[in-house]
C-alpha cells in the first residue's frame, strides 16, 4: 500500500508537469487530487523516466519506492494524502484452492512481517532507515484459507 512517491529536484511549488509510467492512470488521478497545481502528466517509459526529469522535460516523476531508493538524493512527496492500494495479486480460482498456494500465502505473510519493519526494509532497499520516515508504504498480509 502507498508504494509510489513523487520525486522532484528543486522547488515543489514550481512543479507543474509530472512524468509517469505508461498506463498508470490511478497514480495520475491520485496525484492530481492531492496536488491541484499539477497541470499535465506525460506518459514515459520506465527506462526514460528519470532522464526526462534530469533533462527538464518534466518537473517531477511518479516512481515506485523501490526505484526511488536507487536515487535517494531527490526530494519526495506521497502520491496521495490517503492510503491506497498500489498492487494487487491476481490468482486463478483453481490454483487458489491448492496446497501450493496456501504455502505461498504463509511464506508471503512472513515476508510482509519482515518488510514492515523499517530497519529491515531500509536494509533491503539499500537506504538509511531515516529515509523511510516520511514514506507511508505498508505491506499488507493476505488472508489464509480456512480449512
Amino acid at each position: 500500500m502507498n508504494s509510489e512517491v513523487i520525486c522532484y529536484k528543486d522547488d515543489w511549488e514550481s512543479v507543474r508537469t509530472v512524468g509517469v509510467n505508461q498506463g498508470r492512470e490511478a497514480e495520475k488521478s491520485l496525484a492530481k487530487k492531492a496536488y491541484p497545481q499539477i497541470e499535465e502528466f506525460r506518459d514515459i517509459s520506465q527506462k526514460g523516466i528519470l532522464y526526462t526529469m534530469e533533462d527538464g522535460q518534466v518537473d517531477a516523476v511518479i516512481q515506485d519506492l523501490t526505484k526511488a531508493a536507487l536515487v535517494p538524493t531527490y526530494k519526495y512527496k506521497p502520491v496521495s494524502e490517503h492510503d491506497y492500494i498500489s498492487y494487487v495479486l491476481v490468482v486463478d480460482k483453481a490454483f487458489a484452492q491448492t496446497e501450493a498456494f496456501a504455502d505461498f500465502i504463509k511464506s508471503y505473510n512472513k515476508a510482509v512481517e519482515k518488510l514492515n519493519e523499517p530497519a529491515y526494509l531500509a536494509e533491503k532497499l539499500g537506504v538509511e532507515e531515516e529515509w523511510l520516515h516520511d514514506k507511508t508504504i505498508q505491506f499488507l498480509t493476505l488472508a489464509e484459507s480456512e480449512e
